[in-house]
């Protein structure tokens, strides 16, 4: 896939290689409308089976262990079952996928997906991705009426066939969460209502990427991030009380450095790409003083829609650069 020239658009590839893992397209198709996806207008397709075999083959002539499947919606790729079943031909040690979820639902996908996407000698990653502890913030986010409902009940009864067929331990759960203006002020008790559930250990709070339909709704999405501030660091504290490991992506580092261990971006063994950092610097704003820091390539600082918007002096004074 060709990059693309417009700056509202994430660049995606067909495969990225990083060290010992692949990320690989499968497409762009999905059965929710996030109103701050990422993916937005693009074409509304997914990747054959044909040419996505072709990455896997790829992946593992280059000696990956772990297959990252990103892009759209992959419950709902056709051939979904298929690919699971060449990753673990291929021997692959770990596969991830993010997914809404929503598919779970129904008894028949999560039978099939437990029968033919599980194994004991592959790890299974599952990226839930839902933005709230309640409907009536989250169904809106996506679009999607009874969308919550589905999300979680499909988790749920994922966990319970993975325990029914004795599986579980082949399968380990993380929760994406996007921070807006509507969840913010409840990131405390999202961490909490996920860990009710006593499924999910991990999860990722995401700030806004000013891509695509983001973009376009902006202002009405995106809090200030010193406003966010506390509610994030709140949410933290709690994490570690109740014992759930909670991270941080897409923030300046230094507003948390006293949670350094929490930035996503930081954890031991993240390795960027090139294009990686072209994506996190091509369209974002850093302080004159950042260049001082030493994460200044890989730190996200904000985005120039975000200064463009907002302006950045609300944030002057929390900009404190790591020393190299």
């Amino acid at each position: 896939m060709k990059k693309l020239k417009n700056n509202s658009q994430y660049y995606q590839k067909d495969i990225d290689i990083v060290d010992s893992e692949a990320r690989i397209l499968t497409g762009f198709l999905c059965n929710n409308r996030c109103i701050f996806c990422i993916e937005g207008d693009r074409p509304k397709y997914n990747r054959k089976f044909k040419a996505i075999k072709k990455n896997l083959d790829e992946a593992k002539e280059k000696s990956v262990s772990l297959i990252s499947f990103c892009g759209g919606e992959l419950s709902i790729h056709k051939d979904i079952f298929k690919l699971f079943e060449y990753c673990h031909k291929l021997k692959f040690e770990e596969v991830v996928i993010a997914t809404n979820a929503r598919m779970f639902y129904y008894d028949w996908f999560t039978d099939k997906f437990v029968d033919r996407c599980v194994y004991h000698d592959m790890k299974t990653k599952m990226v839930f991705s839902y933005h709230a502890h309640k409907s009536e913030i989250h169904d809106p986010l996506c679009s999607i009426n009874n969308g919550f409902s589905q999300a979680i009940t499909g988790i749920k009864k994922l966990f319970r066939k993975l325990k029914d067929e004795k599986k579980d331990k082949s399968v380990y759960g993380s929760q994406n969460l996007v921070i807006n203006r509507f969840n913010y002020k409840y990131l405390s008790e999202i961490v909490r209502f996920t860990h009710s559930f006593g499924l999910i250990k991990h999860i990722q709070f995401i700030n806004i990427l000013p891509y695509e339909s983001a973009e376009k709704s902006f202002k009405k999405l995106v809090p200030k991030i010193n406003q966010v501030l506390p509610y994030v660091k709140e949410a933290i504290k709690d994490s570690k009380k109740i014992g759930i490991n909670l991270y941080i992506e897409q923030m300046p580092f230094c507003l948390f450095k006293e949670y350094k261990d929490n930035i996503s971006e930081l954890l031991d063994g993240r390795i960027f790409s090139e294009f990686d950092i072209e994506n996190i610097n091509r369209s974002s704003y850093k302080f004159p003083e950042c260049k001082e820091c030493k994460y200044y390539l890989n730190c996200p600082g904000v985005s120039n829609t975000y200064k463009q918007y907002f302006g950045t002096s609300h944030l002057k004074k929390h900009i404190s650069p790591y020393s190299k």
